[in-house]
């Protein structure tokens, strides 16, 4: 009797712990994220790639680790995003550049060392550029070849859209305004 008790225990306890493996091993499943590190890395240098473009930033420098970036800075990107995974932080003359994503969007938001917002740069697909600027760019520009847009949106809720142009070999970078009025920008 005591064997049979024994041995029923024994079960018990290796069924509930097999159970309990395998719940372990689907709440790992069901919290890694659907693309791999290796692809969302790709995604975030390949964004980090567009946003910077003509800039003269050197996107081989080590990016900084989020713990060396100033409180006041990652307090003022946490008001906003509490709970947001950080891609990459990086110093940009003098300004602190936070990337982060979601499933639709790759933002970069950059702020001054006091924590204040100076802007966020996104890779604009077509939906977000306005009629206006698109109508611009075609008949002002008509024979460059549109590579990428990045929108820009100052603290002010100004937007700007930063194109990339080809024509042969060689690359433009203009900036209109949401007027569609080409401006200078100390990108």
């Amino acid at each position: 009797m005591k064997s049979i008790c024994a041995v029923g225990l024994y079960l018990l306890i290796s069924i509930a712990s097999i159970s309990q493996e395998n719940n372990q091993k689907n709440k790992e499943k069901k919290e890694k994220p659907p693309h791999s590190n290796h692809q969302n890395g790709d995604k975030i240098k390949h964004h980090e790639k567009i946003i910077w473009a003509g800039t003269g930033i050197d996107l081989n420098d080590k990016a900084k680790d989020a713990k060396n970036v100033p409180d006041e800075v990652m307090a003022a990107f946490r008001q906003l995003f509490p709970d947001q995974p950080i891609d990459n932080v990086m110093k940009y003359r003098g300004l602190y550049a936070i990337t982060f994503s979601n499933e639709v969007f790759t933002t970069t938001f950059i702020y001054q060392k006091d924590g204040t917002f100076v802007e966020a740069r996104t890779v604009a697909t077509d939906s977000l550029i306005p009629e206006n600027v698109k109508q611009k760019v075609k008949h002002s520009k008509g024979d460059y070849q549109t590579s990428d847009v990045v929108l820009i949106e100052k603290a002010n809720k100004q937007k700007f859209y930063r194109y990339h142009l080809k024509k042969n070999n060689v690359s433009e970078y203009v900036v209109y305004n949401e007027s569609a009025e080409e401006v200078n920008f100390d990108y």
